[in-house]
């Protein structure tokens, strides 16, 4: 079992690329829905303005 984890003296690059790997991918998930909170909140601030020159 621990031959498998050293994978022939290319651990280091092997486990790397798939920690890199797993981390593009979270970070894939996760950003749309930063820029939609972003982006929301920033339109929620255009209202606010715009409602107080309204009235």
């Amino acid at each position: 079992m621990g031959e498998m984890f050293k994978m022939g003296g290319y651990e280091v690059y092997v486990w790397g690329s798939v920690l890199l790997g797993v981390a593009v991918y979270a970070w894939n998930l996760v950003a749309p829905s930063l820029q939609r909170r972003a982006v929301l909140a920033r339109l929620a601030e255009g209202d606010e303005e715009s409602s107080g020159d309204a009235s």
